[in-house]
Order: C-alpha cells, then structure tokens, then sequence
C-alpha cells in the first residue's frame, strides 16, 4: 500500500466506548476479534474525542429519539449497526418544543399533499366535463392516477 495512504479509518463507526481499560469502537461490536480499540492514553493522543455519556447514566429509548431533546440522545446506531442501541439520559422526558416540531413538520406535509389533492380534483373534473361535452379527446391526456 502507498505510504500516503491510510486504513485508520476503516471498518469504524467513530463511535466508541471505554469498557474493561481500553476505548473500544463499535464497528464490529465491543469484544471482535476485528475491533479497534486504545488504552485512555493512546486515546488522547491519536484521536479527537467527545464524551457523549456514561452508560450507567444513560436508559434505552423505548420510542421515538426524536420526541427528545437532542442533548439528552446518545445514539449508537451507525453504518453497520442500524438497529445498535439508542439511548437517552435518566429521567429525561419527552420535549414539548420536539413533540411540536414534529407536529407542525406533519401538518405542513400533510398541507402540501391535500392542496395537491385538491388540484387533481379539480382536474379530474375538467377531464370529466371535457369527455362528457365531446371535445376532441385525440389530444387529451391525463396524469397517472
């Protein structure tokens, strides 16, 4: 391999935690044969590190993360652990400004697909009415329903 070139990063989630003495990333999980692990000093010296957590301090999410505040998810899912765990922490409880945000985002989509609705409706009765009356329907062409 070319000296410029590096594997540092590979097969690594850059998500990591620090059990049994050593910081251990998540790819492959905490106790492979292929993980990628550092003792606390080889930590501090080769990577960029940001606590996210501690594990005691920390509860599964048994809903919907983003029902929370983002400053209270720890979330563990990466490229080859998709269903890894999501956590939150102790005690945190839902937030009304999240829960409302999701709901406006919902409402505006929902909007958006009823005046779209609305448009096709309309339509489909001109169509309707165009076919009815006899006009030249060589040329009449309608979307996909």
């Amino acid at each position: 391999m070319p000296e410029h070139t590096s594997t540092a990063y590979w097969c690594m989630s850059q998500k990591a935690v620090f059990t049994n003495g050593k910081l251990r990333d998540c790819y492959w999980g905490y106790a492979s044969e292929h993980e990628k692990a550092w003792t606390e000093k080889e930590a501090r010296e080769k990577l960029i590190l940001e606590f996210k957590g501690n594990l005691n301090d920390l509860e599964p999410i048994r809903d919907n993360k983003e029902y929370y505040n983002p400053k209270d998810i720890v979330d563990m899912t990466h490229a080859n652990r998709t269903k890894a765990t999501i956590y939150k922490k102790k005690g945190a409880k839902r937030s009304r400004e999240a829960m409302l945000d999701i709901a406006k985002h919902a409402l505006s989509k929902r909007k958006r697909e009823f005046e779209r609705a609305q448009r096709d409706y309309e339509e489909l009765n001109k169509t309707i009415s165009d076919i009815e009356c006899g006009c030249d329907i060589e040329n009449l062409y309608m979307n996909d329903y």
